[in-house]
């Protein structure tokens, strides 16, 4: 787990992230063998949803990883655009992870029905904005905004970074150019050293990192190993279900 405070380590915050890095790579699943879910809870594992779940998880940690080192490589080459857009993508997918955990847990609590909650990870594993899949993407609006609620903070980071992503004031006017009023002069160069957005890329990576180790390591377990518990105890009520749907 990272072990991060923001007054005391300042200096060191891109150290921090990159021994972090180091354990997330050598601990990143290589495969989820089927049968061995299915001899731990044939009931549960019977149903897709469960395996889809975890298919989320583990591939959530592997592209979080992926991103994080290329987010580190630009901040370290001081190409800060590039790292903020990636950085962007972090909070993306750290967001799916949360977002899954979020309907696990409705689930759980009879907010959302079992057909619902199968649709959701269906959307989440196979969805397309380019139709090139029989489901529909959920919008990352959408599972950003529901992540706020748990941790707020994440949308208004995300639409700071969205800012300077695009070609806005920030993004393009502030990022290349700076104008001298007395001698009506504007003058071009890339300006985002000279911003605080140092403070914005290493802080993010931190804070993104520390709640998808929240969501992977503390709360996908405690909620899946409820949802297989769920699934056994409402088996006979599911099959009922899928019969009169069929």
């Amino acid at each position: 787990m990272i072990d991060y405070d923001p007054d005391r380590d300042t200096a060191n915050r891109l150290q921090i992230a990159e021994l972090a890095l180091v354990e997330w790579k050598n601990s990143l699943c290589r495969e989820i063998p089927v049968s061995a879910l299915y001899s731990r809870s044939p009931k549960a594992h019977k149903w897709k949803a469960t395996f889809r779940s975890l298919l989320c998880r583990e591939l959530t940690f592997w592209r979080l990883t992926d991103i994080l080192s290329q987010v580190i490589l630009l901040r370290k080459a001081d190409h800060m655009l590039g790292a903020i857009i990636l950085l962007r993508s972090c909070f993306e997918t750290m967001g799916l992870l949360t977002y899954l955990n979020l309907k696990i847990d409705k689930l759980l609590k009879g907010k959302i029905d079992f057909t619902s909650f199968d649709e959701i990870t269906n959307r989440i594993m196979s969805g397309s904005k380019l139709d090139s899949t029989d489901y529909k993407s959920i919008n990352i609006i959408t599972i950003l905004k529901q992540c706020d609620k748990k941790y707020p903070g994440i949308w208004d980071n995300y639409e700071f970074m969205s800012e300077l992503t695009h070609p806005n004031s920030m993004g393009l006017t502030d990022g290349y150019s700076s104008s001298d009023p007395n001698e009506l002069i504007s003058s071009f160069k890339i300006q985002f050293l000279e911003h605080n957005w140092i403070d914005i890329i290493e802080n993010g990576i931190l804070s993104c990192m520390m709640t998808f180790e929240e969501e992977y390591n503390n709360v996908f377990p405690r909620l899946f190993e409820k949802l297989e518990k769920w699934l056994e105890e409402n088996d006979e009520t599911l099959e009922k279900e899928r019969n009169v749907n069929i």
